[in-house]
């Protein structure tokens, strides 16, 4: 019994990549899911590429983030391009991340998606290495930020403040939603520089504001930064009373 094992096991890790699913074409893409972590394996054909699949939702912002396997010690130099449902319209390609946070000869593509569809991540080797063997991890990960409240109206004013934290300019999408969750107003676009911000006034007349006199609601934060790109706050207050109160942004789910 114990040699039976132990010849199974040899010829398991003798083969590494029989264990991953044969997703080298648009039609056969992988399924993966937000925040998730998918291992694959990178050779010589028809393991030459690797295609992975995913929803998103028009209005927020996403980025795919493609690393060395987790016990992998070779280097990948992996090359990643992300599509529409079609796999033909391209969205954006990386090779090797040249903006803050950097990573050696790693990729990575962030955007924001204009419409509620699958897209599709295509993860292959660099030009110069390609075929050579190994296994590698890509996650998909959604990275809007949302504030629960502000008010504005009654002698309330409310503030939108944004901050990019990283060394390129970002751009942000700012869309305010009623208690119902109803979209209020018409959503604001500006350029976050490097290290800089972008601030917006709920009453004020639009590209500084959304000119709404009275409203309350929710604020979302879409941007082509990667995860903890932007950090924003929002406060309403009153000039008369002194009162304020504040509602810090936060991710709808944990980057770890």
């Amino acid at each position: 019994m114990r040699m039976r094992f132990a010849l199974a096991v040899a010829a398991l890790t003798l083969v590494p990549a029989a264990g991953f699913a044969q997703n080298n074409t648009a039609g056969a893409a992988k399924n993966i899911m937000f925040g998730s972590t998918s291992q694959d394996f990178i050779g010589a054909a028809p393991n030459d590429q690797n295609w992975f699949r995913f929803q998103v939702k028009a209005g927020r912002s996403y980025c795919v983030e493609v690393d060395n396997g987790e016990t992998d010690v070779s280097v990948r130099d992996p090359f990643v391009s992300v599509f529409r449902s079609n796999g033909t319209t391209l969205i954006g390609s990386n090779e090797d991340i040249g903006d803050e946070p950097d990573a050696s000869l790693l990729s990575r593509v962030c955007y924001i998606s204009g419409f509620t569809e699958d897209n599709l991540a295509n993860v292959i080797d660099s030009p110069i290495t390609i075929g050579t063997p190994g296994n590698f991890r890509i996650r998909v990960v959604d990275t809007t930020v949302f504030s629960p409240w502000f008010f504005s109206g009654s002698g309330f004013e409310a503030f939108i403040l944004i901050k990019n934290t990283t060394d390129t300019p970002r751009s942000a999408t700012v869309t305010l939603y009623n208690t119902a969750g109803t979209v209020t107003g018409t959503p604001q676009t500006g350029t976050v520089p490097v290290n800089g911000s972008f601030n917006l006034q709920v009453s004020a007349t639009p590209p500084t504001g959304f000119g709404l006199a009275s409203a309350s609601g929710g604020v979302q934060i879409a941007h082509t930064g990667p995860p903890g790109a932007l950090i924003a706050n929002v406060t309403s207050l009153s000039f008369g009373s002194g009162v304020s109160f504040d509602t810090p942004a936060s991710p709808r789910q944990d980057f770890r």
